[in-house]
């Protein structure tokens, strides 16, 4: 089965291959059939056969198949985490992003800016405020990215505040 490396859960579809997995490398001195691909698709606990001449094909019947079945059926609601919505939109999105992105939603300015640099070359401490709008926030860290980063944290906690 496929593993998604990136959740590290099964998909809710698999494929399963059968019949001819590669095409013959020898010659037959007497006429063959074409040869025709077999595939399963599972989804949901439901099972769709499809056939080709190549497994692209097959794979593309069986989906196809699904297609069909599958389309008037309504789409599963979408599960409520700690007794709230899942914000999906932005469980790939920077910090940074996500102020820009409140931003321009609410047309507000944004400003970051690096107010103090602090310590010797080899270990220096950065201080980063942002103000977006009226809304402020602070942010340190050991380098300008991660300073940048906790001022965003901040002023997206006092945006969620307000």
């Amino acid at each position: 089965l496929f593993r998604s490396p990136y959740t590290g859960i099964r998909p809710t579809y698999n494929y399963n291959l059968r019949g001819a997995a590669y095409p013959p490398r020898y010659f037959y001195p007497f006429p063959v059939g074409p040869v025709v691909y077999h595939v399963e698709l599972s989804i949901g606990g439901q099972q769709f056969q499809g056939q080709g001449k190549t497994r692209q094909a097959a794979k593309h019947d069986a989906a196809s198949k699904a297609l069909k079945l599958l389309q008037n059926e309504p789409l599963p609601e979408k599960p409520e985490m700690n007794g709230k919505e899942p914000d999906d939109e932005n469980l790939n999105k920077s910090e940074i992003s996500q102020v820009f992105e409140v931003a321009l939603k609410r047309n507000l300015p944004v400003n970051f800016e690096v107010t103090k640099e602090t310590g010797p070359p080899h270990m220096k401490s950065f201080v980063t405020k942002v103000s977006v709008g009226e809304f402020k926030g602070e942010g340190e860290g050991k380098s300008k990215k991660i300073s940048k980063k906790n001022a965003a944290i901040a002023v997206l906690e006092e945006i969620g505040r307000a």
